[in-house]
């Protein structure tokens, strides 16, 4: 489908050399970046979607599956992790020295 859109002649240019050099043609560019920012705002639109839902329930493991997990890393690392209490509560604090 052919459409007109006004660019400033500096964006035009930019656009021009960047698609000489990655030998397509304007439209394929425009096309391609296109592509690549509506899906950027699909995902985003998700994220966001999955925190609002997400926000009303609890994230926290079940006191069981903590256990579990603490015996699990134990045999695996040794006796430096052998409390559910050495496992870190989320992702956030999961790689913090």
């Amino acid at each position: 489908m052919k459409t007109a859109v006004s660019l400033p002649d500096e964006l035009l240019l930019s656009a021009n050399d960047l698609a000489q050099r990655q030998g397509m043609s304007r439209s394929e560019l425009f096309a391609v970046a296109l592509a690549e920012y509506l899906a950027k705002h699909r995902d985003e639109n998700v994220t966001a979607k999955l925190n609002e839902v997400l926000a009303d329930h609890p994230s926290g493991l079940d006191p069981a599956w903590r256990r579990a997990q603490a015996r699990s890393i134990a045999r695996v690392y040794g006796s430096r992790c052998t409390s559910a209490s050495a496992i870190p509560r989320s992702p956030a604090t999961a790689y913090r020295k």
